[in-house]
């Protein structure tokens, strides 16, 4: 689908896009998309910007680059206005003031729009099956990363617009109990609910800011050679949890010929890393893949077979003795 921003060029909307716009907004999507490009217009006239090359990956937000007339480059995101997008922008200072993050220039939350700086070269960390030395390597990037953040990232007055875990994981709790998922993976689904209830009132746990969603994808090269952290889902709770999505990242990472091997060294690594205990993070890792599983398990079909494999993964993997 191709949107015309009258006097600002085209941006095309790929199939996939789209797709998972309805399955999260529903109907609510074709009202929005049939008033976008007049908003998109409104929003780069409001900015004195124009449409700038390049083409960063979508999934489920609209994304793109743009040049405002001074020069700075900026980086346009928005979608179908949602209660999500209050914790994201909350995210998006925090890891700004913390410095591990693009700034936010302007938010519209009315209209589903936030602006930031753009991050230059902007390159993610590699997303190809990995070997055991590349994954080890980016592993531990990925939570020094989680680690920096858990220590540096003041939550402060923000905290009301930040996620709980135990709110944010409530697939858990009401999983498609008419899909495959739940017909032949119950226990699991069963397991990772009480495993996530065990871990949040562990005495021991302190909470912190969370990213939510801290994978390869969402880790970009800045101009300075370090990583810039993007795309927060601005949650609030046990550090640990942070592992989670870089479980089932990079796409096809379940495919991988030494999967179990993978596992149990990223567990270790993120353990040593982070200090956290190893069955704390082996854990939280189970619990986030039972959690994609579910949201998957929400459409038909068995869409959530990828992350059921990581699950099942982490479940039975042992430390190293």
């Amino acid at each position: 689908m191709r949107i015309n921003i009258e006097q600002k060029g085209e941006l095309t909307l790929p199939d996939e896009l789209l797709q998972n716009l309805r399955t999260v907004h529903g109907a609510s999507v074709d009202s929005w998309l049939s008033g976008l490009g007049s908003l998109l217009k409104d929003v780069l006239d409001s900015r004195d910007a124009h449409l700038a090359p390049g083409d960063p990956p979508l999934s489920y937000h609209l994304v793109f680059f743009a040049e405002q007339a001074s020069g700075a480059e900026i980086t346009v995101k928005c979608t179908v206005p949602s209660w999500e997008q209050r914790p994201e922008v909350a995210g998006v200072v925090a890891l700004s003031d913390a410095g591990i993050g693009p700034e936010l220039c302007w938010s519209d939350l009315d209209r589903g729009i936030l602006i930031m700086k753009r991050v230059r070269p902007g390159a993610t960390m590699p997303t190809a099956l990995p070997s055991l030395v590349d994954d080890a390597r980016i592993t531990r990037g990925v939570a020094t990363l989680a680690a920096g953040m858990a220590r540096d990232v003041i939550v402060g007055d923000r905290q009301d617009d930040l996620v709980p875990v135990r709110y944010y994981t409530r697939a858990l709790e009401d999983v498609n109990r008419s899909s495959s998922l739940w017909s032949e993976h119950r226990d699991d689904v069963q397991r990772a609910l009480e495993l996530r209830n065990a871990l949040l009132a562990a005495a021991d746990h302190r909470d912190v800011f969370l990213h939510g969603d801290l994978h390869h994808y969402n880790i970009l090269q800045n101009n300075d050679q370090r990583w810039s952290v993007i795309d927060p889902k601005g949650l609030f709770g046990p550090s640990g949890y942070e592992f989670g999505a870089f479980t089932y990242n990079p796409v096809g990472i379940q495919y991988h010929p030494e999967l179990a091997t993978l596992t149990r060294q990223r567990v270790d690594i993120w353990s040593e890393v982070t200090g956290i205990p190893w069955e704390t993070v082996r854990s939280w890792g189970y619990v986030a893949a039972m959690l994609s599983a579910c949201w998957s398990a929400e459409d038909s079909g068995k869409g959530w077979l990828g992350a059921m494999t990581i699950a099942g993964t982490l479940r039975d993997i042992e430390p190293v003795r």
